[in-house]
Order: structure tokens, then sequence, then C-alpha cells
């Protein structure tokens, strides 16, 4: 079966890529409001002070995508709010920002590619992952629930003389590398990964619905995120994929629309994921 998402990569974004993101910036501010307040110079407002590094994502060959990743600074809340949680500085924390994906992309799970990618980017310089989210923004918030992010906290932001905004404090799991698994036979039962991988199968079977799958699933992998369980690329490659549908899957049969995964596309996603871990097992090495 072929899936009907068009492939996309992620690459680092180049100088020459700032006008085409301000265009895709601009739909989503006529979609759904984001930025709250429009700048004055977008493609400025892409590299805020202190700006690490960024990333756009590529479909068909045109930026569909954007995120960044920034040292934090004074107009963050999170990372103070971090720094009380846990006890440890401020510093330690790597601020993601200016994430958005264009309305003719979503579906395809293009947003939470890019905020993955930016958080094993933080990772890798040993800062933890935070971010600020406008309350008002449901479908970000959503997003980060669903990829096991922990809400902090509620704070509202003075962003003018004239204008408090409450935002909503997030910060990534913690990348606890207590439990790793190379392939899916070594993943024990009793795990969250474990039971992603049982349920899999069970929709593949008909021991579960869709729609019971979907809840169940999505549950176990927010808990694999929490608890830092943590599994190979070729493993993780096909979870993914089965994440990705799930993206585009409303578990609310009433919220469906023509262009959304079906229960039969979803049944098929997964059983191609399984049968990609099984000619894996088959080829590795004993």
């Amino acid at each position: 079966m072929t899936t009907r998402a068009t492939s996309h990569r992620i690459r680092r974004r180049k100088h020459t890529d700032l006008e085409a993101c301000a265009g895709v910036l601009a739909e989503v501010h006529a979609a759904d409001g984001y930025p709250l307040n429009w700048p004055d110079r977008p493609t400025e407002w892409l590299s805020p002070p202190g700006l690490l590094t960024a990333w756009v994502a590529e479909r068909a060959g045109r930026v569909a995508g954007h995120i960044g990743l920034s040292c934090n600074g004074t107009s963050d809340a999170a990372p103070a709010v971090w720094s009380r949680h846990t006890g440890v500085p401020a510093e330690t924390t790597a601020v993601i920002s200016r994430l958005f994906v264009s309305p003719t992309a979503r579906g395809h799970g293009i947003g939470a590619r890019l905020l993955t990618h930016a958080a094993r980017a933080a990772h890798a310089l040993s800062l933890h992952p935070v971010l600020d989210v406008a309350a008002s923004d449901k479908t970000a918030t959503a997003l980060y629930d669903r990829l096991g992010w922990t809400h902090l906290a509620t704070v509202n932001q003075q962003w003018s003389p004239t204008q408090t905004v409450p935002v909503h404090c997030y910060a990534a799991p913690a990348p606890t590398a207590h439990r790793y698994w190379r392939t899916a036979q070594a993943v024990p039962a009793d795990s969250a990964t474990g039971r992603q991988l049982a349920l899999m199968r069970d929709l593949s079977s008909g021991r579960v619905p869709p729609e019971g799958f979907a809840t169940l699933w999505l549950g176990a992998r927010r808990e694999a995120l929490r608890v830092g369980e943590r599994i190979s690329p070729a493993l993780s490659h096909e979870l993914d994929q089965v994440f990705y549908a799930l993206d585009d899957y409303p578990i609310d049969p009433d919220l469906r629309e023509s262009d959304d995964v079906t229960d039969a596309e979803l049944r098929a996603v997964v059983r191609q994921a399984l049968a990609a871990l099984d000619g894996r097992e088959r080829k590795a090495p004993r």
C-alpha cells in the first residue's frame, strides 16, 4: 500500500528561505491568528535574539513549516518556571519558538517532526527544551500534550503596556535513557512501547476497534515519552508512521471529513509497519 502522505524533509533554514517562510507565516496568520500580533517585519521576527538555529520542513520542494531554537531570554516565561520546578538554572534550557505549518500541508505529521527535531537538537547541546504558547492556541497545546510535553504552569505575560496575554509554559519529556531496545522482539511486553506494539497487533487482527486503538496507543506513546523509553531509529520510524496516521485520524466519527484517514487506511498503515518490523527481525543477525 502507498500511504497518502507526501514525503517531506527537515533541513536547516537558510537565509534565502526567509521570504518563503514569511509567506507561509502569513497563510497561518490568516487561518489561525498565529502569531497573535502580526509583526511589522516578519523575516526579522523569524530570527529572535539568541537564536541558535532554525529549521524548515520541505514538502513537494516548497517550504511547508518552520521552527526555531533559541537561548532563554528575558521575554520567555518557561525557562524560569522550569527552573523553579527542577531547581536547575534557567540557563540550562533552550526555547523552542516560531513553530508553524502551512494550512495546506497539515495532516502529515510535519509539526510533530519539527518539534521532535528541535527538541533532539536541544538535548544534543545538553539543554532542556521548553516553550511558551498563547493559551488561546488550542491546536498547538493539543500537539504538545499528544507528544508528552509537561504543562508546567499558565502565567500572564505583558506583551505591551496595553496587552497582557495568558501563556502556557511547557517542557519536553526528559531524555532518561535507562531503557533502550534495538528491535521489536526485544521490547518487554510490560513497557509502554510494548503496549504500543501489542495494540498494533490487536488492531491488525481485529481484536480492538480503530477508535479504541487510537486512544490507547496514543496514551501508551505519551507514557513511553514520559518515562524516557528509547528505541532504535528503525523501530522508531515504523512507530512514527502510525503516529503520523493517527494525527490525521479524528477519533470521534462525527468529526471526520472526506480527506481524513479512514479505519481501513489506519489498519493498513499499522499492518505495513508490523510487516516492516517483522522483515527487519528476520534479517537481523542472530
